[in-house]
């Protein structure tokens, strides 16, 4: 399984400008499982923790949503998708500017 991100950021009048987020060796969506590992069963119940890195030049107050789509790689068929919308909060600790705490505002599936 592999996770693919799409950003999509507000633009004028309501519109949104869908932008593909690399998540590069994070989207190898079975390294990240808590609780189980691949392949999953039908009707398991699947814990799955994502990191994501926020590129510097996103400031801080930008608020967009998130769109996650986690498919199977052997036929590119959809497994589960997840759309939060989301805002970046300053840098915390050491990392300084390469580290940005994304907080979860609400979320639809």
């Amino acid at each position: 399984m592999r996770t693919l991100a799409t950003a999509y950021l507000p633009l004028l009048a309501g519109l949104e400008l869908p932008v593909p987020y690399d998540l590069e060796e994070n989207s190898i969506t079975c390294n990240f499982f808590t609780n189980t590992y691949c392949p999953v069963l039908q009707d398991e119940v699947v814990l799955y923790t994502l990191t994501m890195y926020i590129e510097s030049f996103f400031p801080v107050g930008t608020a967009a949503a998130i769109e996650f789509r986690v498919i199977d790689e052997s036929d590119n068929s959809p497994v589960f998708c997840l759309r939060v919308n989301i805002r970046i909060t300053p840098p915390v600790g050491k990392a300084g500017n390469s580290t940005v705490i994304v907080e979860q505002l609400s979320s639809e599936h």
